[in-house]
Formats: structure tokens, sequence, C-alpha cells
């Protein structure tokens, strides 16, 4: 899947629910799987970020014992909060603005009145 800001994408292509995840690759909410996950049909579609909500240090999958890495929780344009997933940089390569707006608004100091 290709991933992109608002500003880049032309469109979404249309989802469709083709069943219920058994663990399976298809699963769209592996971080919060419960086995009632959808499971969309894999195809080259461009999803659009409509927000970074967060971000966590994750160990980076595959490497027991190995590096953490950064990984944004995305909401993406047209699907409801539900389906947010968990994303590392590499994926948001498309939407450079998104990631530095939330660096950002990371970096600013909380200011709390006196």
């Amino acid at each position: 899947s290709k991933v992109t800001s608002a500003t880049a994408a032309a469109g979404m292509a249309v989802r469709q629910w083709v069943g219920v995840c058994q663990r399976t690759a298809g699963c769209v909410r592996p971080a919060r799987h419960a086995g009632k996950c959808k499971v969309a049909a894999v195809e080259e579609e461009e999803y659009e970020v409509e927000a970074i909500l967060d971000e966590r240090m994750a160990q980076q999958k595959g490497r027991k014992g190995g590096a953490s890495v950064v990984e944004y929780l995305i909401k993406w344009r047209g699907w409801p909060l539900e389906d947010t997933t968990w994303e590392v940089m590499s994926t948001l390569s498309g939407c450079p603005l998104v990631l530095e707006a939330w660096q950002r608004s990371r970096a600013k100091p909380d200011r709390t009145p006196n």
C-alpha cells in the first residue's frame, strides 16, 4: 500500500471488507487484535493520512532484543477512529508535511499559566 498526505493524494480507493480476521496478514487492526477485526482486500491502494494522533517506541518486528523504532498512530482519511493503525516512519514517506507538523507540535514546550 502507498501512503500519502491529503495534499498529495488525488483520492482514496474504495475499501472492501472481505471477512473477519483470524490473525491474517490482511488484518487492518493488528495492534489491537481481539479476534474480531475486519479484513480488507489487499490491493495497491493509496491511503491519505488525516492526522497523527500519538507516537510510541516499539521493538522492531522480527528482532528480539533489537533496536526500538518510533511508531505513529495514524488516523486515515475516510476511515473511522477504530481503524487507526501504528505505522513506522518509512511507511509514511509520502507525507513529509504531516510528519513535520507532528514533530513541531511535539517540540513545543508546555506552557502552563502561573
